[in-house]
Order: structure tokens, then C-alpha cells, then sequence
């Protein structure tokens, strides 16, 4: 390699070493960024319920997702990640009856969330967490459990949100708690599979920075 080469490699990897830097020192001071998210149909999504010794797991397929999450990289601990919106459909989950016999089916479980409390965001990991309060709604007849539609449950999140390209990306969720119905506990997880298409400038530019510390390491 000739010394004129020898420069110009070197100084194109610097180029790149500060682009990588100028991205993430943007976003930093970049505002409120959303990702709008929609289910990703070539990936199964599911909701569960586990009754433990009273019925074991019951689980249904979610057929629709969609949510807004918004992330601040640059937020105090404890409030870069919130969903601005949320709402999932699930299908029909059969429930235990206490009277025995066959199970209680819920109809189809519309989610949706009525306070979102925050979370955390990691711009280098893409890991996100959120803790939430979800309303959940359904139209079969439960009042035999002593539940009417909506009933409301607390729920923790953890996921990752990734960036395959500059321009789109995929967010892995699972959001889980535990609930009581007529004296008997349960434990639930949700598991979410979306993906997104950022429109905002400084979206493709928190991609690019990922994708630009990925192909450094």
C-alpha cells in the first residue's frame, strides 16, 4: 500500500469513528422519539394465563398490536421509556370454573393501557423496560369468577428494541404480573413480537449510530 493509501485509509476510519460519535452525541440532545409498532405477522404472539394447581397455563394468540413507545436516551433514570399509546387484540382464553365443568371462555380480550408509569431505555443495548397499568376488556360472561369487563392489571415489561436497517427495526416484548380472581391467584405473560418504520430524521440517525458501534465491535 502506497503512504498516499496509508492516509487516506486512516483517515477515512477516523471519519467514521467520529460519525459514530456525532450520531450519538445527536441523539443525546436529540427530543422525544416514538416508535410506532405493528405486529409482526411472521412471528406468533401470545397472551397467558397460569392458574398453577387450580387449571395450569391457558394461552391464546394475539392477532393485533399496535403501540407507540417513546424513548428520551437522553431522560433522568427511570423515564426514558413510556408508551404513548397501546391496544392488542387476543383471542378467546378459556378460564377455570369454580363450579367445574367446562371452562369459562373470555370472548375476545381487547388490551389497552390506562397509565403508563415509565421505564428505561439503554440507546447502546436497545434493551427497554416499561411499568404499566393495562385495561383489559372482554365480552364472554364471567361473572360466575365474580370479574366484569374491563378489569385492570399491573404489569412490568422488559424487551429489546432493535434497528435492522436505519429505516426500520423490531421490538421484542414481554410484559408479565400476577392477578387474584375470586380468591385465586394467577400469574400472566404477554409476549409481543412488533415491528416499526421510523419516520422522524433522528430515528434513522439513532439506527445508524447502532448500527455503526455493532460493525466496530
Amino acid at each position: 500500500m502506497s503512504f498516499v493509501s496509508k492516509i487516506a485509509s486512516t483517515r477515512f476510519v477516523q471519519i467514521c469513528a467520529c460519525s459514530a460519535a456525532l450520531c450519538l452525541a445527536t441523539v443525546a440532545k436529540a427530543d422525544l422519539i416514538s416508535l410506532s409498532a405493528t405486529q409482526n405477522p411472521n412471528l406468533e404472539s401470545s397472551f397467558t394465563f397460569d392458574f398453577g394447581a387450580f387449571g395450569g397455563p391457558r394461552s391464546a394468540l394475539i392477532s393485533q398490536t399496535d403501540f407507540v413507545l417513546n424513548i428520551d436516551p437522553a431522560a433522568a433514570p427511570g423515564s426514558s421509556a413510556a408508551f404513548a399509546s397501546y391496544f392488542q387484540t387476543v383471542d378467546s382464553i378459556g378460564l377455570p370454573n369454580p363450579q367445574g365443568g367446562a371452562d369459562l371462555p373470555t370472548g375476545v380480550l381487547n388490551i389497552s393501557i390506562e397509565e403508563s408509569y415509565g421505564g428505561t431505555f439503554d440507546e447502546l443495548s436497545g434493551m427497554v423496560t416499561t411499568s404499566d397499568l393495562y385495561k383489559i376488556e372482554f365480552s364472554g360472561d364471567l361473572s360466575a369468577l365474580g370479574i366484569f369487563s374491563p378489569v385492570f392489571l399491573p404489569g412490568e415489561s422488559v424487551g429489546q428494541v432493535d434497528f435492522d436497517t436505519p429505516n426500520s427495526g423490531a421490538i421484542t416484548l414481554n410484559w408479565d404480573g400476577m392477578g387474584s380472581i375470586s380468591g385465586i391467584d394467577f400469574a400472566y405473560v404477554c409476549a409481543t413480537n412488533t415491528t416499526f418504520t421510523p419516520e422522524p430524521a433522528s430515528l434513522a440517525l439513532l439506527g445508524l449510530a447502532g448500527l455503526m458501534l455493532r460493525r466496530r465491535r
